[in-house]
């Protein structure tokens, strides 16, 4: 059995996962701005696999009643069903905890696994948001509302 572990997040553990799922990342100033952007704000966390990071996210408080949740999964875990199942149980748990009656989530517009992964969190589609993303890349906008 795999020994899984929720801890507190450092910049670091997100550079991790980008080291191992995209290997020939061009900007690294860039992917170093956005982990240490997560560490700034919100609450967020690292999923460890038998002590290697196999996951990391969190949630922004936009205003009360409603954050912004976002998750960068591990190319090395992103089919395994123990840390899939545990994101889903810390989501439930963070919509308990915190009282939110909104949480969302934006998504590259063609990335379907992603967009899959949203929906088996239970969030549903809203809209497509036309050049949100950092790059000028059309988003897409889930929620789960309670």
């Amino acid at each position: 059995m795999r020994n899984i572990v929720v801890r507190a997040y450092k910049p670091e553990d997100f550079i991790d996962i980008v080291d191992s799922s995209e290997p020939m990342v061009e900007n690294r100033e860039e992917q170093w701005g956005y982990a240490f952007r997560h560490a700034q704000i919100g609450h967020n966390e690292t999923f460890e696999v038998d002590g290697k990071v196999a996951a990391v996210g969190g949630f922004i408080e936009l205003w009360p009643g409603t954050a912004e949740v976002w998750l960068k999964l591990s190319e090395d875990f992103k089919h395994s069903s123990a840390i899939v199942v545990m994101i889903r149980k810390r989501l439930d748990a963070l919509i308990g905890e915190q009282g939110f009656d909104r949480v969302q989530a934006l998504c590259k517009r063609n990335w379907t696994g992603g967009r899959r992964f949203l929906e088996w969190l239970g969030m549903s589609y809203e809209g497509t948001l036309r050049k949100m993303g950092p790059h000028g890349e059309d988003q897409t906008l889930y929620a789960r509302v309670r």
